[in-house]
């Protein structure tokens, strides 16, 4: 059993490093927080990862949706990151609606890291794709069609 753990946690941190190779990962607090865990048993595992994800939903609805300032921007941006990251399908739905939150940032980023919804979405993979594609059908406002627009393009089939 230990040994699926081990398998699964390596995954998950092999995952934060991004998709290339031998590259250093973008949020190292990930990759840090999960290899600080000592699992006991999965069920250990997928308590944590369904304690994540309510966290995630916590802060995202609150935070998100608000003017906020630019320490809640940052744990928002972070929560969303870490969405994607665990591959949660079940925040699919959140992270559509806010599809359009902007990182306050002063440096370039990418398109997509200025979107952390959209990182999030094509990490989470294929499940994101069919409900974009859906969301995509009823939304009128021009960011955010672009935004569900490049999630798709993204996205393998």
């Amino acid at each position: 059993m230990k040994k699926c753990i081990v398998v699964t946690v390596a995954f998950l941190i092999g995952a934060c490093a991004g998709a290339r190779g031998g590259e250093r990962p973008r949020f190292p607090d990930v990759q840090r927080v999960l290899s600080q865990h000592n699992f006991a048993s999965i069920a250990h595992f997928r308590q944590w990862r369904r304690d994540m994800i309510d966290t995630i939903r916590t802060t995202v609805e609150h935070r998100a949706s608000k003017d906020n300032d630019q320490a809640q921007g940052n744990e928002t941006h972070i929560c969303m990151v870490w969405a994607g990251e665990l591959r949660a399908t079940e925040l699919t739905p959140l992270l559509i609606k806010h599809i359009d939150f902007k990182v306050l940032c002063k440096e370039d980023l990418a398109y997509e890291d200025l979107y952390p919804a959209i990182r999030a979405l094509i990490l989470i993979g294929t499940d994101a794709t069919a409900a974009c594609v859906g969301a995509l059908s009823s939304e009128t406002d021009p960011l955010r069609r672009k935004n569900l627009a490049l999630i798709i393009r993204a996205c393998p089939r």
